[in-house]
């Protein structure tokens, strides 16, 4: 499988969803896209990924390695242990206006 890929606005909404993010993860595109990236995130994770998330949108900075090894929730309740990349997407005015994420198992 290749890498499975999703976008997320700054606010943390995903608005773009892979074919392999949905192997991956058993979501669908539609019933992904418009969801929080909460649907994803093992409760244990929440508070973590939400504090994250928000600093990486505000600073561009992230505290963690380019690949980092994290779970992630399947849409039938397993946990997916899978590598996770992030990279900021800019407006012109080079605020984060997205965050693409590319996932692999």
């Amino acid at each position: 499988m290749g890498n499975a890929t999703l976008r997320a606005d700054a606010k943390g909404f995903i608005v773009a969803w892979s074919d392999a993010a949905e192997r991956l993860l058993g979501h669908t595109a539609s019933e992904a896209i418009g969801q929080s990236l909460e649907i994803i995130i093992p409760p244990h994770l929440r508070a973590a990924h939400a504090s994250g998330f928000a600093r990486f949108v505000r600073t561009g900075e992230s505290r963690l390695p380019e690949t980092v090894p994290t779970s992630a929730l399947r849409r039938d309740g397993q946990i997916a242990r899978l590598n996770i990349s992030v990279r900021a997407i800019r407006n012109p005015a080079g605020e984060i206006v997205a965050v693409d994420a590319w996932m692999r198992a």
